[in-house]
């Protein structure tokens, strides 16, 4: 009986020379050959996410700003928390540099040897390892140590289990005869464009959303009901302009500006007053303590030490001390103040404790929500608000220039 074509089997047939049968090897998938350049175009797409999420944490903390976070604001608890450094070093531009590396690898497997590929894949595999273990146990340390949720780390974690995994497959693959081709030099090229471009963004979305958080002020706000006590004013009472603050002590932007307000306040030579009013944020995690502290300050200012409190509160030394109440007693008493008093001023209905109280109402009366904020008042001006990032523009700016600095 004849068997039909469609039903024979594709069976390799001998080949003849000379006598000897020699049995033709079958032909290697040209889809398993061409799995390793794939393989190797994920890994960098996901080393440049992770380039990003690692930039955004490096900019929030050495900028020292607040990340969009969600409303327990856990990125800025993390990112203060003494788990944030490494021998001084931000853990977030380690990560940074890791990622980078990665990328860099990815990027160089198609231009190297053969030989090269192999060994470049080890070092991107252990990478991803030491990578893996790290963020596992910073995303441990944050949740069950510091009790607070970065959703940014997270990202950043998960981006690194993925990039073991993919990293892993890579690995397992036969290393392929690297060939650079266009489509590696695009996705390269446009990668780095992508996230120049996305961290831009980031950036001035920052700045935009602290600039659109800025009050506008009462109508008929007199100076006078801006003001505080004397005793939390620094300058001469004649200065032509006065900038007003609204501050947290445990406020991680609020310490970076307090640098540049204070820079400010130098270079005017008594054309600013500056003076300070107490936001205390204790709804926010991080800020538990910040009753504490505004209240002490307080204190400070009926002992007439506002300016040596805010100081040493301020102080880089000090950012985990005045998360403590025991570390706040400590510097209010190194600052001069008695023990005894201090312990008074913490009770609920202390005095201290009612000025804090009408510094909040204050706030609540201008729509001022968050810290740092300022309201720079001049005379024949309308009072302004202004964000921390905006102030030095401001200030050097019509109409302020020329009563400061004379230009």
């Amino acid at each position: 009986m004849r068997i039909p074509a469609w039903f024979q089997l594709d069976v390799p047939q001998p080949i003849y020379n000379a006598g000897v049968s020699v049995a033709a090897e079958p032909a290697k998938s040209p889809a398993v050959k061409s799995m390793a350049p794939v393989v190797n175009r994920m890994a960098g797409l996901l080393a440049w996410a992770g380039v990003f999420v690692a930039g955004a944490l490096t900019y929030s903390h050495i900028a020292d700003k607040s990340m969009p976070c969600g409303p327990s604001h856990g990125c800025d608890t993390v990112a203060t928390s003494a788990y944030s450094t490494v021998l001084g070093v931000p853990v977030a531009l380690i990560g940074l540099i890791g990622y980078l590396i990665l990328a860099g690898l990815s990027a160089a497997r198609p231009v190297m040897g053969k030989s090269k590929w192999r060994l470049l894949t080890n070092l991107s595999l252990g990478g991803a390892v030491f990578g893996f273990l790290a963020s596992i146990y910073f995303v441990y340390t944050s949740l069950a140590v510091i009790k607070a949720t970065c959703e940014w780390c997270m990202a950043s974690a998960a981006i690194m289990l993925v990039t073991l995994i993919v990293t892993i497959w890579l690995w397992s693959l036969e290393d392929p005869e690297p060939v650079a081709t266009r489509a590696d030099a695009v996705l390269q090229g446009s990668s780095l464009i992508l996230v120049l471009g996305a961290m831009g963004g980031f950036v001035k979305s920052m700045d935009n959303a602290a600039e659109r958080g800025m009050p506008p002020i009462a109508p008929g706000l007199t100076l006078q009901e801006l003001l505080p006590d004397k005793a939390k004013m620094r300058g001469n009472d004649d200065a032509p302009v006065t900038v007003v603050e609204f501050a947290d002590f445990n406020c991680p932007a609020c310490r970076s500006s307090a640098k540049e307000m204070s820079k400010l306040f130098e270079e005017g030579h008594g054309r600013i007053r500056w003076a300070f009013r107490n936001l205390p944020l204790v709804n926010l995690k991080g800020h538990e303590t910040s009753m504490h502290a505004a209240t002490l300050s307080e204190l400070a200012a009926e002992k007439g030490k506002f300016w040596t409190f805010f100081e040493a509160a301020y102080k880089p030394e000090n950012t985990e001390r005045v998360k403590s109440i025991d570390g706040l007693k400590q510097i209010a008493v190194e600052c001069g103040l008695k023990i005894d008093d201090v312990v008074a001023a913490l009770q609920p209905d202390s005095e201290a404790a009612k000025s804090v109280l009408r510094d909040d109402d204050l706030s609540l009366k201008l729509g001022v929500l968050s810290t740092p904020a300022y309201i720079v008042v001049a005379n024949g001006v309308d009072p302004r608000a202004v964000s921390a990032k905006r102030l030095p523009d401001v200030l050097h700016g019509d109409p302020y220039k020329n009563l400061i600095w004379g230009q």
